[in-house]
């Protein structure tokens, strides 16, 4: 006997989409068709696709569906997807409204089972020019019943994480923090990547996309308490506004922030409650001495006005040239401020998962 510890808050959810595959791998030998033995030969120990994929086609529609929906309110882990116990009642309503679809859609095949079977046998003919594969398909077909019986909606009931040991329990949580903050580095640099650098403005599905990673901050905000203070801000920043192209203002503060977001250093401030504003008042602080301390050599405009003098001497050309460099890169170090940086992907160090053992529910 142990002594428990949950991990609070996380739940361990798994939901699969199964059904036939349409296909059979056949034997060698003769298969028979109205007491007449048909050979297979030429088909045996290939997989005979007796019922056309393009019908079955579905099945991968759902179960994408809801992967995409686990893990944008959820978190990846070796496991399976963890999500917070508070959005357990809106993910089982997702499911059984997915369950539902998906068995209509069956239901749907099930109701032109014999037609599409048949079709599907004519277009093997044709394309095979023979009579034989046509009879093969009908003869290893399944019944329409035992078709349906194949599909089934696989949902695994809400499992708390726990151990047995506190040293585990404070590894299940960095892992839990460590890929939650990967999983919102990535989904915010995708974002900004594609929708706010080098623009002025953002469309209405751009600000939508901003509004989802904001949410998904408030879903994975239970791997790390930090993650709720983001949460907070990004709720404030979107505060009143409307799921609609933006531009001005609204654009330039939506710009700052999911840049922020994009950018692991950053966002960990971000956690901390540290805000960028400290260090650019730094960096300005800086970049006003040093234009102090170049005005007081000379006057920008008077050395324009030196270079355009062609009476100036030789040596005073030399010196004018030297404070016009000098006014050049204090010009290309102004501008490079107002520069989007490109960051690599390289920049953003990739967090694995480390196996996780002693699990008091596994």
């Amino acid at each position: 006997m142990y002594n428990k510890i949950n991990i609070e808050g996380a739940v361990l959810v798994s939901v699969s989409f199964t059904g036939c595959g349409g296909s059979m791998v056949l034997s060698d030998g003769s298969i028979m068709v109205d007491d007449v033995a048909i050979d297979t030969q030429g088909y045996t120990k290939k997989a005979l696709q007796w019922f056309p994929t393009n019908a079955l086609a579905f099945k991968d529609k759902y179960t994408k569906r809801v992967r995409r929906y686990l893990e944008n309110i959820g978190i990846k882990t070796p496991l399976g997807i963890v999500v917070g116990e508070h959005a357990l009642p809106e993910v089982e309503s997702f499911i059984e409204s997915a369950k539902s679809a998906f068995m209509e859609e069956v239901d749907e095949v099930c109701a032109n089972y014999d037609l599409i079977i048949d079709r599907h046998a004519r277009e093997a003919v044709a394309k095979n020019g023979s009579e034989k594969i046509g009879k093969i398909i009908n003869a290893v077909k399944l019944t329409r019943q035992q078709f349906r019986d194949t599909f089934k909606v696989v949902s695994m009931p809400p499992v708390s994480l726990s151990t047995s040991s506190d040293e585990e329990a404070e590894e299940i949580r960095a892992m839990l923090s460590d890929n939650a903050l990967k999983a919102l580095v990535e989904d915010a640099n995708h974002l900004f990547k594609k929708s706010y650098r080098g623009r002025e403005s953002v469309t209405k599905a751009a600000t939508a996309a901003t509004f989802e990673l904001q949410e998904k901050f408030y879903n994975l905000s239970f791997s790390d308490p930090n993650l709720s203070v983001v949460a907070e801000q990004f709720a404030d920043l979107l505060d009143g506004v409307s799921i609609d192209e933006q531009s001005g203002q609204t654009f330039h503060a939506m710009y700052r922030f999911v840049k922020e977001l994009s950018e692991e250093t950053s966002l960990l401030d971000l956690m901390k409650g540290v805000t960028s504003d400290d260090s650019e008042e730094d960096t300005e602080s800086t970049q006003d001495t040093d234009v102090t301390s170049l005005s007081s050599e000379g006057d920008n405009s008077d050395v324009v006005s030196t270079v355009s003098n062609a009476d100036i001497s030789t040596d005073e050309e030399a010196e004018t040239s030297e404070e016009s460099d000098t006014s050049t890169q204090v010009e290309v170090e102004q501008e490079s401020e107002d520069t989007v940086q490109t960051h690599t992907e390289d920049e953003v160090p990739e967090v694995m998962p480390q196996r996780i053992s002693g699990f008091g529910n596994f």
